[in-house]
Parts: C-alpha cells; structure tokens; sequence
C-alpha cells in the first residue's frame, strides 16, 4: 500500500500514513484514529508534533488564601444581599436546601438571623443537628461581572424569646407573619458563623470568626 492510501478494516476507513524521520530517513508511521483528526505519534515525540509548551497551559490558583477582606468587609457586602440558600443536614442524611430572607437584618457581626415557623424541616433538622452553611450570591454588575460569592459555615440556635423576636423584628415580615411576634409557632433562628469563605473575582479567601 502506498503512503496516504486507505485501508478498509472493519470498523471503517483508516488511512494509513508515513513520514520520513530526519534522524535516519527511515519511515515513522503513525495512524489516524476515527476519534481525532491527528496522527497519534508511536514511541518518542518527533520534530514538529503539536506539543504545548508548559507556558501556553492554564494554571489555577490552589485552594483559598488568607483572606484580603476583613469581617466588616464582608458585612458590607451583605448589605446588598437578602436573600441565602439555607443548608441544613436532613434526617435522610441528605443536605437540603431552601432561600432564606435575612430581612434587612445585616449589621453582620458573625451572626445571622432569620424567622420561620416552628413546624418546618428546617427546624426539625437543626434539632437533630445544629450544623448549618448559608450561601449568599451578590447580583452581577450592570457590567455584567460576577458579584461576590460568600459561604458562612456555623451552628443554628433556635430561640422562641419573644423580647429577642422584638429586637429583630421589622414591618416587611408581617407578610409571612401576620400577627408579628405574637404569631403562634413563630421561632428566631440564630445562625453564628464560625468559617467565612469568599470568592470575589480574583481574590478569594478565609475568614475564621
């Protein structure tokens, strides 16, 4: 067979090619396989093969560094977030997940609270297990780059001190909560964060609380 002739085998066409080697002017052969348009080079790289050189390949930054933000930082970013994905460990042992409202609520310290009803999942999963993770994502810009991407891992308290629900309490909730704090079944959930992560563009990093 001649070099760039096709063979037929039964799986379908394979062309079958030569190249003379610049060492000894002997034939290198190589294949074309159905999956990739380019010959797959046998034994050592030869003159010329398409080899990406370690400067043209992509490098990613390793795991999270010390942080750049600081807690008051990141109070400030949560100002402009209202709403979290709420991560709790089901009894299923499964993480479930729903949003939750902050309600205004950011003069962030370390600590997040958030209302619900006594009768819920949620509830009933930080009674099993207090662990909690809060996820909250800023609105890209009118630019279109991302905002800051901020997961706060702590333990949940439940509270049901009506004096506490007042502190915390403002007039948007009496939407879910008809009769304010007097709502039957109301509860204060406490979340105090302990492991603050961010990813902010090009900056990311750890805030230990």
């Amino acid at each position: 067979m001649s070099s760039g002739e096709f063979s037929k085998p039964e799986g379908g066409l394979v062309p079958a090619m030569q190249r003379k080697s610049p060492r000894d002017g002997r034939p290198s052969e190589g294949t074309f396989s159905a999956a990739s348009p380019f010959p797959v080079a046998r034994g050592p790289c030869q003159p010329g093969s398409p080899v990406r050189s370690a400067s043209t390949l992509p490098t990613f930054r390793k795991g999270l560094s010390m942080s750049s933000l600081t807690l008051r930082d990141i109070a400030r970013k949560l100002k402009k977030i209202d709403f979290c994905m709420m991560a709790t460990k089901a009894s299923s042992g499964a993480i479930a997940n729903r949003p939750m409202s902050n309600n205004g609520d950011v003069e962030y310290d370390g600590d997040s609270w958030f209302f619900s009803f006594e009768d819920t999942h949620k509830v009933s999963d930080i009674i099993r297990d207090p662990r909690i993770t809060l996820a909250f994502a800023e609105p890209p810009s009118l630019l279109g780059k991302p905002g800051i991407f901020i997961s706060i891992e702590g333990a949940a308290t439940l509270i049901r001190d009506k004096a506490q629900f007042q502190e915390h309490w403002v007039a948007d909730l009496e939407r879910w909560f008809a009769q304010g704090v007097e709502t039957p079944g109301l509860v204060l959930i406490k979340v105090h964060g302990d492991r603050i992560q961010y990813w902010d563009s090009e900056d990311n990093g750890v805030i230990h609380v």
